[in-house]
């Protein structure tokens, strides 16, 4: 029996670690309602007409309409598991269970789909930074910018695939570092794995390097092989219940998406991806995504595009938060390259690195696919922050803030475009499942 004084010891270390640990969930709950419920505003705000088949690539090149017949019918065209495995495996359900049981209909159990996957990233991202070993304010109002983020206010607002991939991301980051030393280790480096391939395959990348810092190549070929089985026994599952879906290793069809490279190519997703995926600049209005591309619409044929616009555009205040995300993030970099102990730093940078070469190749809206990044790029910029000292918390505070003030006004634009096209050319997406059955 331990002595009076370390009894009391013992229940003061316990009575603290409690304290803390319910601190931390109250702000996880005030960010997952801050999430749910800015998200679940935004998708609203925007047109359904937007979810209709006849609005295709309008939103930033997205398949709006096609994610949300996904997402609502099973029987629809699954054909995109291909380099989504298991997207509708999570999102299909789910949005059937909103359809049928809460009787919402379709748009409004895809809107609160959307919101709780908004909501479930906030809390990923706080408890991510706060296992990397930031404090809560940094963690805060890292998820903060990261749902105020040009990505996040765009892509989580709309059916996409994107809002889970980013899920995924972190997800695989927490599993990694939270059985990190532990007898689960292993466990938690193959769920970790197969985690960052489920939502889309190029993600893969991330916890392939993530395990192989930590383990030898031996092992690390099992732990990736068993992943990738994992994530082929959900797939299986939903080609069971969804028998359109293909499997994710039917990547021929994605050569219509790669272009050819030019140093303007180079620059521009170059801008988008470190710049624009988080201080939104203005939008512009095209009428094509490449020379190769199909039609926008056909019933909007105006597509909203942010690919060739200059950093921060749009308004002096844009300007000025452009260039400070730069430097931010260009210190954040130098930051974890010096830090060689670091077993995420080389995976990080690494991830970073490979998703920017991919999209000098792939997607002529480098914007659309910004949600796989996004996450990663403000864990980059918390080093950054942390380098601040005192000054860290009213800085990231400051930036957070001014950041919401300017792309929330860019969203708000966005979305008065989007109730143009409505209003010249009014659509309305299928009211059943039914309807979204492709007829033979």
């Amino acid at each position: 029996m331990l002595p009076p004084d370390s009894q009391d010891s013992t229940k003061s270390l316990r009575h603290s670690f409690l304290s803390r640990a319910w601190v931390d969930i109250i702000i996880c709950c005030v960010l997952f309602v801050a999430g749910t419920a800015l998200v679940w505003r935004t998708s609203h705000r925007l047109s359904v007409g937007l979810r209709s088949l006849s609005a295709d690539d309008v939103w930033f090149e997205s398949d709006v309409g096609r994610v949300f017949y996904n997402m609502s019918a099973r029987h629809s065209d699954q054909y995109r598991s291909q380099v989504h495995p298991i997207f509708a495996l999570i999102a299909n359900p789910v949005c059937v269970i909103f359809h049928r049981v809460f009787r919402l209909d379709l748009n409004g159990s895809a809107d609160l789909f959307l919101a709780l996957t908004a909501g479930v990233w906030m809390v990923l991202m706080f408890v991510v930074i706060r296992r990397l070993g930031f404090d809560r304010g940094m963690a805060a109002m890292s998820a903060v910018i990261g749902l105020f983020s040009t990505s996040g206010l765009l892509f989580f607002a709309v059916p996409e695939s994107y809002g889970l991939s980013s899920v995924s991301i972190l997800l695989a980051i927490w599993l990694l570092v939270f059985t990190n030393g532990t007898r689960r280790s292993t466990a938690g480096a193959v769920l970790a794995s197969a985690a960052s391939l489920s939502m889309t395959v190029t993600n893969w990348s991330l916890g392939l390097l993530l395990t192989l810092r930590r383990y030898w190549f031996r092992r690390w070929l099992q732990i990736s092989i068993n992943a990738f089985f994992v994530v082929t026994v959900l797939w299986s599952l939903e080609r069971a219940v969804m028998p359109s879906a293909q499997f994710f290793t039917a990547v021929a069809g994605e050569r219509q998406y790669v272009h050819f490279v030019t140093p303007s190519v180079v620059a521009h997703t170059a801008v988008v991806f470190a710049s624009h995926t988080i201080v939104c600049p203005a939008v512009q209005q095209v009428t094509s995504f490449g020379a190769d591309e199909d039609p926008i619409g056909p019933a909007w044929k105006t597509g909203l595009s942010m690919q060739s616009a200059p950093p921060g555009s749009g308004s002096i205040l844009g300007v000025v938060l452009a260039v400070a995300w730069l430097v931010i993030f260009g210190f954040g970099v130098v930051t974890l390259a010096r830090e060689s102990a670091n077993p995420l730093a080389l995976p990080i940078l690494g991830f970073l690195l490979l998703q920017f070469l991919l999209h000098v190749l792939y997607g002529e809206e480098t914007l659309l696919y910004s949600l796989n990044w996004m996450p990663v790029l403000i864990i980059v910029a918390a080093y950054a922050f942390q380098r601040m000292g005192r000054l860290r918390w009213p800085a990231i505070a400051f930036f957070a803030v001014l950041l919401a003030v300017n792309n929330y006004g860019q969203f708000r634009h966005v979305s008065t475009l989007v109730d143009s096209y409505q209003a010249a050319h009014p659509l309305a997406p299928p009211e059943s499942p039914e309807e979204m059955i492709p007829k033979p």
